[in-house]
């Protein structure tokens, strides 16, 4: 049979059926002859072909005449016609014999057990109109039938739900010219829809092809089926957008794509053309945009889906006409607004509405009461608010009803309002009435039929209310997290089917009530029986993510946890024998644990911590094997823990808290006998295996973390250096590991044991040294290290055994010491050959050539493990460390260049086989399948291809039966596909295919359903989806499977969880997969270790099955699209250490008795996402803590006191919540770890604690936005470490006091103390120095590195300080809003980093170190950066505007506005050509406003009103409106046009005008609020963002015409169409609808206007072809455009860039950030727009020659006619394909400011032309093929500021250039060059040099003493080149106070390494390696207190090197 919607089913039925019911009747009233033997012969193959016949076998034999057969339709000739075998128990194949039934016209096999394929006979068979073999087991692929084929009479193909895969066919179809219905779902098939069904079958009516591998776009070719009713293709990997030919096919009735990759916006214009349309179901997939106003012309729509996508808006009004509405489902999506647009009163049919997650607001329509049929209502996760509504009983079906998690109030009127729904089943009003009262009104008499009741986290006083008990058929009732107080009451023991309680986290006293044992469902197992089968309306979340559809799902849970209960637990709680989870924790009972609790079998959970019981632990709890989730921490139990059973299996965290406890999981072991449980169950070996799992795990484990927190305690902590130390040219590092590394040295003595105290070290080299002594057991201790080397030294003794504990350790080496005894076997020793051993006479064992006698066998305690199950497991626990390692760093580490050098590690595989003969032919052969599918064997053919012994190749590893066991090729270079060949060989354990560039798909059937162990194909190209797994098949093998970091997409296979048992590690990050995560994994694979599925797209809740993984330790779910409630399950792993969900859509709270479940935690990060409630008490039971993420969430109430508890705290991140209370309940003084505090934007209160000042390691404090006050305590500079430091925002006293207290802070970097001291003076006192370090401040002192000043909004008075031009970094600088007077200093626009253009670049090399922490805006913007700015407005200045500000060339703000100034706009503002903002209003400025103000193309604000200027305003350019010049008062002497305009202002615009404004509003779909001003009168200059103006009519001087001039609607969140109904206005000038949310084309009218001067539409979503703008036509003549400011920019242009002959008046155009392509038109843009001064198509897809565009495509040569554009100022061409030479002509552009045309493929020189650029003030050629010497006439350039040649071929002496000119330079790039001779003198003579790198050239010679000239200098590489006198230059450069970077490495050759080593306090990187040099490491460098990384390797020093006295 085949699956269709009730639309179709006529019609269908008529198709499949008709046969069927006409020809049975005629057989009644005509004898049917007999079949003939050849049909007779046909069927009996068929049946003969069945391994299962069911009732045919019978049937079938007894009679001759096989019409008469069962099943079987015959003609009146007796020709068999049907063949109808529907669930007939048929098991077997299906016999080609079927298709020799030349009559047969229908065929029904559905619903059988049938298996292999589909013979090809059939489909191609003569006669056959109907196949249906539809359920079964059918495989294979499906033949292609040949185009050749004559046409079939096929009209029915159904060959749903079985499994066939492969390809699906594309020229089958052609001959199925009769084909109607075509249903393929629920299949494996993949590849592309054919793009044919309907050309070739026009007829096509229903095409069902969901649940498939499908790919690619939809076909456009869809369009053409005109008779097509049903297309469904849901749940398949189809990507791309909908098509707009689909829409052509306007019969559709049905049109389903859930769960796919479709994107971008529905084309809801097109989509309405299908107004057949009764279900259209686009849910799960990644749409963007709004729904439109047009959606309501679809008026048969009965269901609409758009779930789960990325949707936003409004709920148009017009949903309302969708009369035939029954289901909306908009989940999960961006919808905001209110509801009360949509009139729900005309969708009477409505049974469904599910808008839960979105931004709704507002109070719930009344009209939705009105849809009477409801039945399913959910509208939780939105911000609702206000009361309910009494409409809401008029609901009188519904059933299922959740309002959770809004801002709901009045409960009680709630209450009352909902017992009117007597058919509601479940109600979730959680979250909600927050505060109230819990009703306890006894008249609440209804809700007989409710089933579920959730009232949780509502913080709800009072009682449990007595109303309760009348809820007879009450089954789940959560009342968790609210305030109640009093007894149980005894009536709970009357809800006869309740069966799961929560009532936790409440106030409830008392003792546990017998009532309560007695609650019936508890005692017996009636809860499946009893409850309603049926299920729900909408699956509904306990805790908001645990998903249920049935009331039989929920498990029986009582949870009591976190009340004050007192008393003892009754001793008949053994009654409860269906519990499966029990938490009394957080209580006052005492007293004995029941006996009778061991009675509890099924119990999975059961916590008892916190109390105070007393007593032993019953003995019988080792009985309860199901038991994953125990606790009974902290009470006052004694005496041994039972021992052997099901407790054995819980760790110390446990039983934590009761000091009379002993047993072997505590540090006290009993010194009795422990108490034995009965006989464990488990084998030995399982027991082992369990154990070395553990500690393996356990111990890779802390390398993640370690690494974790050493890149952010460290690593970050580094310089960004001015230039990244490169490597090469083409590799560069920013980090390093933890590394002593003093090999090739004279070191003597022994190797000292207080080296153990280096925990953090992964790299101990001492070789090559001259040692002796023993190997120091401590060493043992380094857990973390991965390589220790201490060969060639004289150490003797034997090797301690602790080193096989060192599971991290890969590379080990002791060779050519005088070590004796056995090697140590076991651990990683197992993993090491003989090099690591050799040359040590008197060692033995198996690696070496002399073994060991077995009495010197030196072993790990003995294992009864069977040599390959001890195999098996060191290959395990290797790969499974390692592995789990990657996955640590993967989500910590974002630089490809870092991921490379740290995972380089790979997983490394032991080899334990000896030496082999020859592997076998056949295995030979599938490893030459798979070299012959790759496009790129990287080399490996010449080794596979020279032997005849396969086991002999590189990478190919065999065991002694000549099995090959590993294939290990990572890192390989290798291209093209994975071969399934692989999988042939039958004894491969390990297969390591990670780190190439393989791509294609995965067989991962074929792989782990053989032998392979460990699975590695990471960091690969691989794609398309993972198959489906056979659910019959168990794979035994696979352990680890790592497929991370690969383009993997689609649904992550849920029967991946079902066939691998044995699966331990999973990584599957940093792919493309979606939706849901299986729900059942731990069940299937319980040995899940870790568990990486971040970085993907994953979606849905966190499955609850998790808290079935109890060997889980690795969580990580970050940056997917999880939602709903974190579940309590999960909360059972309770090994988990590392548990990581950021960036997601998670809610809900964070209950106590689930964080304290997870005892072992290290870190916790779930930033980011929508958790709410209190951070809870129990949070102080995780000892283990090390970083606490749980920023950017809505927790509110105050920090608990336990977190003092945490001691291992680094890093406590709770930004931006609702957190408040007065931070002195918590010891900071307990957290001596701590790094990092950021607490910003919350509601603290009180004053600092002055336990905070404890934490002397604190790098980084961030109290923002708080409210706290008072003063700092003098305590504060305790914190010495601090470099981030910001308390803005809140209420703090006495700044002289701040200001004394952090100047002391030498390492501080940021210092943020706004809005704080309120009313006080700003200090003067001199005694405020320090703060050499400091970058960013709020408010000053003697801060020369300060770049960023902020003192707005204070009451400063007097003139601004001389000293503010000392401010050398100063870039920002904002004192607005005080009362400074005088006239601007000349200091003043004198600032040197506002002087030039190279302020950006400035700005971008701040050191990062100074952002310790982001730095936002608000909750969702955060910045690094700021424009250029100076602000004194709103002060007192006067005087007049000094013409010296032109010398400010980088400003891109200048704010005058609000002061005294008078005197005439100086000419000099207009040469500020990077304005973005002036402002001069309210002053008294007079004269004229600049014309040349025009040329200042970036300015987008400007403003000059309220002053006493006078003449024209010039036009052009962006001087439009009137609202900049304007006073808002009569008498404004400034323009005629002005005074005309108010005297003649009752004219009004004409009523074309406002047609055609009329008609652009009702083309929006959403007019961002113009409708309420636009409407509301009939002039239309008066509507808001219209200007108007007035002139004289051409017939009469006193007649005026009125016109729109200007339309101004910028930023009004405008969605829709542009009409091209502007375009007639006639004297329309400027036209600005930049940053809205408009789509679809610009009109052509709009481009080709005869008026409008400037067009600003850039910021939209405008998309397709810019059409060619056309001139205007006057007496029959082509007139141009007046056309002067063209914006386009960050739209979605797509095509080629149209020819723009009409825009001669053209000065500006930016064209940026779209996808145009093809080649610029040069010669329209620069020929016929010669004023065209201003051009910017950067960020496009441009290809072809050029004229100016980066970062495009672009290739060739500079053309000539670019050297003719003489007004260029700035030319930049970086990261394109140029090539060729620099013509000479380059000297016509002299006014030139940036030249950059790096990382191009220029061959050139430099022309000496270039110095005739004088104004030329950044030149970058780097990363080119350039040559030659420098020219001398380079040394004309004076302005420039920074030179970047690096990487090229330039050559010769650098003497040639006169440096001294260029005093204007900072930074010299000639990196990797080969100039030659000494450093010229005049380079010293910079004096504003910052950064100079002249490294890999061929200077030689000695620095010059006058280096120390530099003064500013903070960067100085000089390496690998021939420099001698290392003394001078340490002398030379010791009192350079800003450098923080010397490279010198590799010169002075032989030379002594000065001992005397002054000054250089802010040095933090020192290189000074293979130097040859000599001495000892000078004892000065100890003092370089800032000093992060030392290079000294490679070179003969000498003398001691203590630890802990290392510099």
């Amino acid at each position: 049979m085949f699956l269709i919607d009730n639309k179709t089913k006529n019609f269908c039925m008529l198709l499949r059926f008709g046969t069927a019911l006409v020809l049975p009747l005629l057989t009644l009233v005509i004898p049917v002859g007999s079949c003939t033997k050849q049909e007779q012969s046909s069927l009996l193959k068929f049946l003969t072909g069945l391994s299962q016949g069911g009732s045919l076998t019978t049937s079938w034999q007894n009679n001759t005449n096989c019409c008469t057969w069962e099943g079987i339709i015959c003609s009146m000739d007796g020709a068999v016609t049907e063949l109808l075998l529907s669930s007939k128990g048929l098991d077997g194949k299906i016999s080609p014999s079927l298709g020799e039934l030349t009559s047969l016209l229908h065929l029904n096999l559905s619903f059988n057990s049938l298996s292999g394929g589909l013979p090809q006979e059939l489909v191609s068979s003569n006669s056959l109109i109907i196949v249906d073999v539809s359920f079964n087991r059918l495989d294979g692929s499906l033949s292609e039938l040949p185009s050749s084929t004559p046409s079939r009479p096929l009209q029915v193909l159904n060959i749903s739900s079985n499994l066939f895969a492969g390809n699906f066919p594309s020229s089958t179809w052609v001959v199925m010219k009769n084909l109607v219905a075509l249903h393929v779902s629920n299949n494996s098939l993949s590849g592309h829809i054919p793009t044919n069904f309907c050309t070739n079958s026009p007829s096509l009516t229903v095409l069902e092809l969901s649940c498939n591998q499908f790919s690619g776009s939809i076909p456009p070719g869809l369009g053409s089926c005109s008779w097509l009713r049903v297309l469904k293709a849901g749940h398949n990997n189809l990507s791309g957008t909908l098509p707009n030919e689909l829409f052509s096919a306007t019969s559709l009735e049905h049109l389903s794509l859930p769960n796919n990759d479709l994107q971008g916006q529905v084309e809801w214009e097109n989509l309405v053309k299908l107004s057949k349309l009764a279900i259209l179901d686009l849910g799960e997939n990644n749409f963007t945009g709004n729904i439109p106003e047009s959606i309501g012309q679809l008026k048969r729509l009965e269901e609409l889906h758009l779930n789960n996508n990325k949707m936003f808006g409004d709920i148009p009004s017009t949903l309302s006409n969708c009369t035939s509405l029954k289901e909306i489902d908009l989940k999960s999506n961006n919808f905001s607004g209110e509801l009360i647009n949509v009139d729900f009163s005309n969708l009477s049919n409505l049974k469904t509405i599910d808008l839960m997650r979105n931004n709704f607001n507002g109070t719930i329509p009344e009209t939705i009461y009105s849809c009477s049929n409801l039945t399913a209502l959910r509208l939780s996760s939105n911000k609702f608010e206000g009361q309910l509504s009494k409409g809401l009983g008029h609901l009188k079906s519904l059933c299922f009803l959740s309002l959770a998690r809004n801002h709901l109030t009045n409960i009680t009127n709630a209450i009352q309002i909902l017992q009117s729904s007597s058919s509601l089943t479940t109600l979730l009003i959680g979250r909600n009435f927050i505060n109230e009262k819990m009703p306890d009104d006894d008249s609440i008499d209804s809700f007989k039929n409710l089933q579920v009741l959730t009232l949780d986290n509502c913080s709800l006083s009072g009682k449990i209310p007595r109303w309760l008990s009348k809820l007879s058929s009450l089954k789940v009732l959560s009342l968790d997290n609210n305030q109640l107080t009093g007894q149980i009451p005894d009536w709970i023991s009357s809800l006869n089917f309740l069966f799961y309680l929560d009532i936790s986290n409440n106030n409830l006293t008392g003792e546990i009530p017998t009532a309560l044992i007695h609650t019936p469902m508890l005692r017996s197992d009636r809860a499946a029986a009893q409850s309603d089968p049926g299920a729900f309306q909408l699956p509904i979340y306990v805790d908001e993510s645990l998903q249920y559809r049935k009331t039989t799902a929920f498990p029986k849970v009582l949870n009591l946890g976190n009340n004050e209960f007192s008393g003892l637990i009754p001793p008949d709680i053994g009654q409860w024998k269906e519990l499966l989870a029990l938490n009394l924790s957080f209580n006052k009972l005492y007293g004995d644990i029941p006996q009778s609790i061991c009675n509890i079998t099924g119990l999975l959970m059961l916590d008892l911590s916190s109390n105070n019981l007393t007593g032993t632990i019953p003995v019988a709890l080792n009985r309860l094997n199901f038991l994953t989730k125990f606790n009974i921490s902290y009470n006052d139990l004694e005496g041994p823990i039972p021992i052997g059973g099901q407790l054995s299996t819980f760790t110390d965290s446990s039983f934590y808290g009761n000091p009379k406890l002993c047993g072997p999981m505590l540090s006290h072991p009993c010194t009795e006998k422990a108490v034995p449980a009965p006989a464990s169950t488990l084998s030995t070996d399982e027991f082992i295996d369990k154990v070395i799992f553990g500690i393996l795990i356990g111990l890779f484990f802390a390398l993640g973390v370690l690494l974790d927190q050493m890149q952010n305690e460290h690593y970050e902590r580094w310089p960004l250096l001015k230039f990244v130390k490169i490597l090469d040219s083409k590799h560069e590092y920013r980090i390093l590991r933890a590394m002593v590394n003093i090999a090739r040295n004279y070191f003597t003595g022994v190797i000292p044991p207080e080296i153990s105290q280096l925990k953090a070290l992964d790299t101990l080299d001492l070789s090559f040294n001259s040692f002796s002594g023993e190997i120091p057991q401590e060493i043992c201790s380094l857990t973390n290290l991965e390589t220790l080397d201490l060969s060639n030294n004289h150490l003797t003794g034997t090797i301690p055994l602790g080193l096989t504990k060192l599971h991290f350790l890969s590379a080990f080496n002791v060779s050519n010491n005088n070590l004796e005894g056995p090697i140590p076997t076991g651990g990683q020793f197992n993993t090491f050959d003989n090099s690591s051993f050799i040359g040590n006479a008197k060692l033995c064992g198996a690696m070496l050539s002399h073994h060991c006698s077995s009495s010197k066998a030196l072993s790990m305690p003995a294992s009864t493990l069977s040599t390959k199950q001890y195999t098996d497991n060191i290959f395990f626990g290797i790969a499974i460390g390692l592995f789990f390692a990657l996955g640590m760093l993967l989500d910590q580490i974002r630089s490809t260049k870092l991921l490379t050098d740290l995972l380089g590690f790979a997983l490394v595989i032991v080899c334990l086989a000896s030496s082999t003969s020859s592997c076998t032919d056949q295995e030979k052969r599938f490893l030459l399948q798979f070299l012959a599918g790759l496009s790129n064997d990287g080399g490996l053919a010449v080794s596979w291809q020279n032997d005849t012994n396969c086991c002999t190749w590189e990478g190919i590893t065999c065991s002694a039966d000549m099995k090959i066991t590993e294939v290990s090729l990572a890192s390989k270079g290798l291209e093209g596909h994975i071969s399934p060949s692989l999988g042939n060989l039958s004894g491969l354990l390990h297969l390591n295919l990670s780190h190439n560039s393989l791509s294609g798909e995965l067989p991962l059937e074929q792989f782990i359903s053989s032998s392979i162990v460990i699975l590695d194909v990471s960091f690969n190209r691989l794609n398309g989806a993972l198959h489906e797994f056979s659910a019959q098949n168990t794979i035994q093998s696979l352990q680890v499977l790592n497929i991370s970091s690969n383009l993997f997409t689609g649904q992550f296979p849920s029967t991946i969880w079902k066939v691998m048992n044995n699966l331990v590690a999973l990584n599957v990050s940093n792919n493309s997969f979606t939706g849901k995560v299986s729900s059942f994994f731990c069940s299937s694979a319980p040995y899940i270790t870790e568990l990486d599925l971040s970085f993907n797209q994953f979606g849905g809740s966190v499955p609850r099955d998790i808290g079935n993984c109890s060997m889980l330790r690795v969580l990580k779910g970050g940056h997917n699209n999880f939602n709903g409630a974190l579940p309590d399950e999960l909360f059972n792993a309770s090994l988990l250490e590392y548990l990581s969900f950021p960036n997601n859509g998670l809610n809900g709270v964070l209950h106590d008795a689930n964080i304290i479940k997870l005892s072992k935690l290290s870190v916790l990060d779930l930033r980011q996402n929508v958790l709410r409630g209190n951070i809870p008490k129990s949070i102080g039971q995780l000892k283990r803590l090390e970083e606490l993420h749980l920023g950017q969430n809505d927790f509110y109430g105050e920090l608990p006191s336990t977190l003092s508890n945490c001691t291992n705290l680094k890093i406590v991140d709770l930004t931006f919540n609702n957190l408040s209370g007065d931070l002195g309940n918590i010891n900071f003084s307990s957290l001596s770890n701590l790094t990092t505090i950021d607490l910003l934007t919350n509601n603290f209160i009180g004053t600092i604690p002055e336990s905070i000042y404890a934490c002397t390691k604190l790098t980084a404090l961030r109290l923002s936005k708080n409210n706290f006050h008072g003063e700092l305590s003098q305590n504060m500079n305790r914190l010495r470490s601090l470099s981030f430091l910001s308390i803005d925002g809140n209420n703090f006293t006495n700044i002289r006091n701040v200001l004394h207290i952090t100047k002391s802070f030498i390492n501080l970097t940021m210092l943020s103390l706004g809005e704080n001291f309120m009313h006080e003076i700003l200090p003067e006192d001199e005694t405020i120095d320090g703060f050499e370090n400091l970058h960013h401040l709020s408010i000053t002192g003697k801060l020369t590195n300060l770049v960023r000043l902020r003192l707005s909004d204070n009451k400063l008075t007097g003139s601004v300080p001389v000293w503010i031009n000392n401010l050398n970094f100063l870039f920002y600088l904002d004192i607005s809003n005080n009362s400074f007077t005088g006239e601007i200093l000349r200091t003043l626009v004198w600032m040197p980093m506002l002087k030039s253009d190279q302020c950006v670049d400035h700005i971008e090399a701040i050191d990062t170190r100074v952002l310790k922490l982001s730095t936002y805006w608000d909750s969702k913007y955060e910045y690094h950066m700021l424009r250029a700015t100076l602000n004194i407005a709103r002060n007192g200045f006067t005087g007049v505007i000094p013409p010296e500000i032109s010398e400010l060339k980088a400003l891109g703000v200048l704010d005058l506005s609000f002061n005294s100034f008078s005197g005439e706009i100086p000419q000099a503002v207009c040469s500020l050509t990077n304005l973005e903002v002036l402002h001069l209003s309210n002053n008294n400025l007079t004269g004229k406003i600049p014309l040349e103000l025009n040329n200042l193309h970036f300015l987008s604000s400007f403003n000059v009103s309220n002053n006493d200027l006078e003449g024209p305003i010039p036009t052009g350019g962006h001087n439009n409106r009137n609202s900049s010049f304007c006073k808002p008062i009569f008498g404004h002497p400034l323009v005629p046009l002005l005074l005309i305009s108010l005297v003649y202002s009752a004219n009004s615009c004409n009523e074309q005008e406002r047609s055609s404004l009329l008609q652009f509003l009702a083309e929006l779909s959403n007019d961002g609020g113009l409708g309420l001003s636009w409407q509301n009168g009939r002039d239309c200059c008066t509507w808001e963002g219209i200007i108007c103006s007035s002139s004289s009519s051409s017939s009469s001087m006193d007649s005026k015409v009125v016109t729109v001039t200007d339309v101004l609607l910028a930023s009004k969140k405008l969605e829709g169409n542009i009409s091209p109904a502007l375009g007639s206005l006639p004297g329309l000038l400027h036209l600005n609808l930049s940053h809205n949310f408009l789509s679809s084309s610009l009109p052509s009218e709009i481009l080709s206007s005869g008026s409008i001067t400037v067009l600003d539409v850039s910021f939209n979503s405008l998309d397709g072809v810019l059409p060619p703008p056309q001139p205007q036509l006057s007496t029959g003549i082509k007139q141009p455009l007046r056309l002067q400011v063209l914006k386009i920019s960050s739209n979605k242009f797509t095509a080629e860039f149209p020819s723009m002959d009409a825009m001669e008046n053209l000065i500006a155009l930016n064209g940026s950030n779209n996808s145009f392509t093809g080649m610029i038109p040069v010669a329209t843009l620069c020929r016929a727009s010669s004023s065209l001064a201003l051009l910017d198509l950067s960020d496009n897809k441009f290809t072809g020659k050029v004229l100016k565009v980066a970062m495009n495509n672009l290739n060739g040569t500079l053309p000539a006619e670019l050297f003719e554009v003489t007004s260029l100022e700035h030319l930049s061409l970086a990261n394109n394909g140029l090539q060729g030479e620099l013509d000479r002509a380059l000297a016509n552009l002299s006014n030139l400011v940036t030249l950059d045309l790096g990382g191009n493929n220029f061959v050139a020189e430099i022309p000496e032309s270039i110095g005739h650029l004088k104004k030329l003030e950044k030149l970058n050629l780097g990363n080119n093929k350039m040559f030659g010497n420098l020219p001398s006439s380079l040394s004309n350039c004076a302005s420039l500021t920074a030179i970047d040649l690096k990487i090229n071929n330039f050559s010769g002496d650098l003497g040639k250039v006169d440096f001294s000119t260029l005093h204007n330079l900072k930074i010299l790039d000639l990196l990797v060059n080969n100039f030659s001779g000494v450093i010229p003198e005049s380079i010293y003579s910079c004096s504003n040099m910052t950064a100079l790198r002249l490294s890999a050239n061929h200077i030689h010679g000695e620095i010059s003493s006058r280096i120390s000239d530099l003064k500013h200098l903070s960067f100085l590489s000089l390496a690998n080149n021939s420099l001698v006198d290392i003394a001078k230059v340490f002398h030379a450069l010791q009192s350079s106070q800003n450098l923080t970077s010397l490279f010198i490495q590799q010169n002075f050759l032989d030379e002594a390494i000065p001992q005397t080593v002054d000054g250089f306090e802010s040095l933090q990187c020192l290189a000074i390696r293979a130097c040859s040099l000599t001495g000892k490491i000078p004892l000065r460098l100890s003092k370089l207190n800032k000093l992060a990384v030392l290079d000294l390797s490679n070179n003969p020093l000498i003398g001691p090197c203590r630890v802990g006295s290392t510099p």
